[in-house]
């Protein structure tokens, strides 16, 4: 028997029960610990998932990308200026397509007007030609009848 009347055996008993219940109660804690990191750590990390979402899907040619509202202020932050980014990035490449197509219409309608010019000037350039062919017939008669008298004159 001990000092305070127990036995041995139920010292043992004690000890080896506190032991089970000291361990027990480590692992608990150690599962509540790993669970609330877990789940803090994805409270934390989800922002960042879903802004490397948004930057891919920006790569990607998506400009109308929109993050959700997260709920720390720095990542209300990031999410601000992301969708600002986004915005003005879907504008910019809206301006650009809208002044894309005014362009192929003003070189659609330049081209069709340099068309009817072409074809106009190749009307004139027949027209100079024959009018050239006409000139050179005229000039070739007028001289064969100017040589003609002089040479009867001659010969008579």
């Amino acid at each position: 028997m001990t000092e305070n009347g127990e036995s041995p055996q139920k010292l043992t008993d004690y000890k080896k029960s506190f032991s089970f219940q000291f361990i027990s109660l480590l692992c608990f804690v150690a599962i509540i610990l790993i669970i609330s990191s877990i789940a803090i750590w994805k409270h934390f990390t989800n922002p960042i998932k879903e802004l490397l979402e948004g930057i891919s899907s920006i790569s990607a040619g998506n400009f109308r990308t929109k993050m959700t509202k997260p709920s720390l202020h720095e990542f209300k932050v990031l999410h601000s200026s992301f969708n600002n980014m986004a915005k003005k990035l879907d504008d910019l490449i809206s301006n650009y397509e809208a002044l894309h197509l005014q362009l192929e219409e003003k070189v659609a309608e330049r081209t069709a007007q340099l068309t009817k010019v072409n074809e106009s000037l190749k009307q004139t350039n027949e027209r100079l030609k024959q009018l050239e062919q006409t000139l050179r017939e005229i000039f070739e008669n007028i001289a064969h009848d100017l040589k003609t008298p002089i040479i009867n004159l001659e010969m008579a």
